[in-house]
């Protein structure tokens, strides 16, 4: 007699677990993927502001060289009227030599930015600074302010330059500040 042995196949329980390893594999998936998406944005908004803060460091620091090493284009255009200028291209300077200041051109260009005729715009577009504000302090060498012009940056991201300069034979403190 023959016996013959029907054997019967075990159920095969290998597809579930592959379906337990593809989900787990695809939670770990999305949480890198999240991660990264989330490192991604904070470091672009870090590097954005990075680039922002540079660019205007590198508006001060061009406007604070042109203000206190040059006397300006016309070279007396403190005792021209914003009308002379608004015709040419005038330039703002405020220095005699290097680093050595007229206290006439300080005197009007602070006056200039406070007068109701000439506002603070007209004066940011003959720094040709129009999408920035600024503000400019100059100090006494003990720290008291001098004079100053502009608007306080308060807590806006800023870059500020500081230069040592002259005025009337005396050392004063240059803070040129943009926002």
């Amino acid at each position: 007699m023959n016996n013959y042995i029907l054997k019967i196949p075990a159920k095969n329980k290998k597809g579930q677990i592959v379906i337990y390893d593809f989900i787990f594999g695809f939670i770990i998936f999305i949480v890198l993927i999240s991660i990264t998406t989330l490192l991604w944005f904070t470091n672009g908004a870090r590097v954005a502001q990075d680039l922002e803060q540079d660019t205007k460091l590198k508006i001060a620091h061009d406007v604070a060289i042109i203000l206190t090493n040059t006397p300006g284009d016309p070279d007396r255009w403190e005792y021209e009227s914003l009308d002379y200028c608004k015709n040419l291209n005038c330039t703002i300077g405020l220095a005699l030599d290097n680093n050595v200041l007229s206290e006439d051109k300080v005197s009007r260009f602070i006056e200039m930015a406070s007068s109701p005729t000439v506002n603070y715009s007209r004066v940011k577009e003959l720094l040709n600074i129009k999408e920035y504000d600024y503000q400019l302090i100059i100090r006494h060498k003990n720290g008291t302010i001098m004079s100053s012009s502009g608007i306080d940056p308060e807590n806006n991201i800023s870059a500020s330059i500081t230069r040592i300069v002259r005025i009337d034979g005396d050392t004063r403190k240059f803070e040129f500040t943009i926002y």
